[in-house]
């Protein structure tokens, strides 16, 4: 389970949100927000054409474009077959890349 935090800004205030957090916002009355986005790794793991840091970093968007063919492959798999060879990827993916507790 993840923890819900509402928090309620005056004028003038500032919230900080770590990267890859997920939030959303609803304002209550009229107001301007910025977002303002900062580089804090190495520049190889940035798109260099990424001026901001905003984008996905480059190899976590080249694993997913990965992954779009390795889930364009399954497909050409009969139902209970794809099944099988999907659930051995995502076994792989948690024990090769999820952080362990």
């Amino acid at each position: 389970e993840r923890e819900t935090l509402r928090v309620e800004l005056e004028p003038s205030d500032v919230l900080f949100i770590p990267a890859l957090w997920f939030h959303n916002m609803k304002a209550k009355d009229f107001g301007v927000a910025v977002n303002v986005f900062w580089k804090e790794l190495e520049n190889k793991f940035y798109d260099p054409k990424d001026y901001y840091g905003n984008k996905d970093l480059a190899p976590g968007s080249k694993s997913l474009a990965m992954l779009d063919n390795v889930v364009k492959q399954l497909k050409l798999l009969p139902p209970v077959y794809a099944d099988f060879y999907a659930r051995r990827v995502v076994q792989k993916i948690q024990d090769k890349c999820y952080l362990k507790d």
